[in-house]
């Protein structure tokens, strides 16, 4: 007994020390929740730790609509089960109230009503003093009464007229069926006519369509061969067709590239000829640079000498009546002044 005791107080014992184990580890987790791990970042643990508080915050929301879709759900389906009786027992009672809608009318219909009508409102057709008795009679409105005896008159027209044509339908019936018979008396006689001459011709009666099919058309042969042979020159006609049109296509490509080269050949001899125009504009515009300089100071060299030589001439003119002064004075003759003699440069 004591050993059994202590079993099962060891046994206890056990069971004491695994709920510890497993308090402490919740609390250990608890803690490695609220506590950020060496080697980690705090900032980015906060973080984790909220997202994954929103997570479980999301997934309890997500919970709660599921329940709340779930019972929408069913909802939904009570109502259109409810909504889908509701719309039979309404075509029901709309079909029971257009039925009652009938009877009540018909009912309605079947009820006599009394009218009270003065004699003097009244008038009997059929004689000029009202009978005693009126039960047989109808009363009815005058504007009714006269548009029925108008139609009448109408009716009584088109029953004429509809008399009228009848009598013509039966009439032209009557002529079709004297045609009818005239015809098949004609077609019995050129019957028994074919038949005679067919007996005469053949010694039997001959079934016409295989007579026909027997016998040789020479007109009918000689058009399909005719269509035969206009077919077959249509053909040769056509294939010679195509193949001039295949040696003119090829003719056609030929001088298109040869049309080509010569438009080359000539866009190259047009810029040859404008690269020598320009350089022949510009010698000649060289050469005439070149020219007119020299020109120019000719020009101003010759001008100035035919300015010196008029002022040599008007100094020889100025002497020559100087000499003269002096010759009829007998005075003596003065070496000309040098101040007004032109320089040479």
């Amino acid at each position: 007994m004591s050993q059994d005791f202590d079993e099962d107080e060891d046994w206890e014992l056990e069971d004491d020390e695994d709920e510890d184990q497993v308090a402490n580890e919740d609390t250990t987790r608890q803690l490695d929740v609220d506590i950020c791990p060496p080697n980690l970042d705090q900032k980015l643990y906060d973080d984790i730790v909220a997202l994954r508080e929103k997570r479980l915050d999301l997934d309890e929301a997500i919970a709660d609509e599921k329940t709340v879709l779930q019972a929408l759900q069913q909802t939904l389906g009570q109502t259109q089960v409810y909504a889908n009786k509701v719309d039979a027992e309404l075509k029901a009672k709309h079909a029971d109230l257009i039925d009652f809608q009938k009877k009540k009318q018909r009912k309605i219909n079947d009820i006599n009503v009394a009218t009270g009508i003065r004699s003097h409102q009244i008038r009997y057709d059929r004689s000029t003093h009202l009978p005693d008795d009126l039960s047989d009679a109808l009363i009815f409105n005058r504007i009714n009464k006269s548009g029925l005896t108008s139609r009448i008159v109408d009716v009584r027209a088109e029953i004429k007229r509809e008399k009228e044509r009848y009598v013509n339908r039966k009439q032209e019936r009557k002529d079709l069926s004297h045609e009818v018979k005239h015809a098949a008396q004609v077609i019995k006689r050129l019957t028994d006519e074919c038949n005679k001459l067919m007996a005469e011709k053949f010694g039997k009666l001959v079934q016409l369509e295989k007579l026909e099919g027997a016998i040789v058309n020479l007109q009918i042969e000689e058009l399909k061969q005719r269509l035969d042979d206009a077919g077959d020159e249509y053909y040769n006609t056509m294939t010679q067709y195509e193949l001039r049109k295949i040696e003119e296509n090829d003719d056609t490509i030929d001088l298109l590239k040869t049309n080509t080269k010569r438009l080359d050949e000539l866009t190259d001899i047009v810029d040859e000829r404008r690269l020598l125009d320009e350089q022949l504009i510009s010698r000649k515009t060289k050469a005439a640079d070149e020219f007119t300089g020299p020109s120019k100071q000719s020009v101003e060299e010759f001008d100035r000498l035919c300015t010196l030589v008029q002022l040599q001439a008007q100094e020889i003119e100025a002497l020559k009546a100087e000499i003269v002064i002096l010759s009829r004075k007998g005075g003596h003759i003065l070496p000309p002044n040098p101040a007004i003699l032109p320089q040479n440069s």
